[in-house]
């Protein structure tokens, strides 16, 4: 039910068939925020559900299969302070432990509702720091951890599954909360051309594949990912600080300072994404991903 109110909450009780215990029907209001957009409908659609918590893990799980984006945030109601609170990420198949543009869209919401510029999000990956830039209240940050490179070989599998040899260097494995296979591809119109093979890319289990390429200073990024239920993803933030530091270590891009990452220009979005890594920061903090938002509707969840 489009336009309801967010702070209104209401119980309906159903009818029980004789011999049934009563149940319960439970108002939950979300918003659908666009992340890494300035406007509706071409960037990355994310539901946020606020003081939601009271649903359990099956019931959340249920709700992003039903919903089928790539991602579904739930926001838990604020217990005295509103700028710390705790959020859950779910896939249509899987919980994440952390994601990028979910917390972005979550963040522009929350903030606004509470009408603050900055905050804390606990992930089951960690916390997270949130804030708006305060002369673009549509523009939101989010402050992250380092992401650590893990050892993996998987090149002969990618270009089979990719149906491409068009590597520009060797592939790397990061954990940024989520896990990242970064592929780097000779150009951006290589990059465009690939025709993944899903069923051979559902090897890849509890990571995603992100094929990336380098053009005037600009990474564009394409992800795929059938172990997380998503077959292509329109911007994936949590990726953008691998993808970064790999482009740097192969010599695809020149600094760590301000990197752009493009997305989901197959998908008919265009989807802008600015990470910064300042390697002299401390590990927990080291990283601040940023992008424009843009809310595109509300509405009731009958559960």
């Amino acid at each position: 039910m489009i336009g309801c109110s967010l702070n209104s909450s209401r119980v309906y009780s159903a009818v029980p068939k004789r011999g049934r215990p009563r149940r319960w029907t439970v108002e939950h209001q979300y918003q659908l925020v666009d992340a890494f957009a300035t406007r509706p409908l071409v960037g990355n659609p994310v539901a946020v559900f606020l003081d939601s918590f009271d649903l359990d893990q099956r019931t959340m799980q249920d709700i992003a299969a039903e919903f089928q984006l790539s991602e579904v945030v739930f926001v838990d109601r604020p217990r005295s302070d509103p700028t710390r609170v705790q959020c859950r990420i779910f896939t249509p198949v899987n919980e994440l432990p952390f994601a990028g543009h979910p917390l972005i869209g979550a963040a522009r919401v929350h903030l606004d509702r509470h009408q603050l510029s900055n905050a804390t999000f606990t992930t089951p990956s960690g916390a997270v720091r949130i804030s708006k830039d305060p002369a673009d209240t549509s523009s939101v940050q989010i402050t992250q951890a380092m992401p650590t490179e893990v050892a993996t070989e998987h090149a002969a599998e990618l270009k089979a599954a990719l149906g491409t040899s068009s590597f520009a260097g060797p592939p790397a494995l990061y954990d940024a909360g989520a896990r990242h296979l970064v592929v780097p591809i000779r150009t951006v119109n290589e990059l465009m051309a690939i025709r993944p093979d899903q069923r051979r890319l559902s090897i890849f289990e509890d990571m995603a594949i992100n094929c990336y390429a380098a053009e005037n200073g600009v990474l564009f990024n394409r992800m795929f990912s059938p172990a997380y239920g998503v077959q292509e993803d329109a911007a994936t933030g949590s990726a953008c600080a691998p993808i970064a530091l790999h482009a740097v270590s192969i010599g695809l891009h020149d600094s760590l300072l301000r990197v752009e990452v493009r997305q989901g220009h197959k998908l008919g979005k265009d989807c802008r994404m600015t990470v910064s890594i300042r390697q002299d920061q401390e590990p927990q903090c080291a990283v601040s991903l940023s992008g424009a938002t843009a809310l595109v509707a509300h509405g009731t969840l009958l559960v």
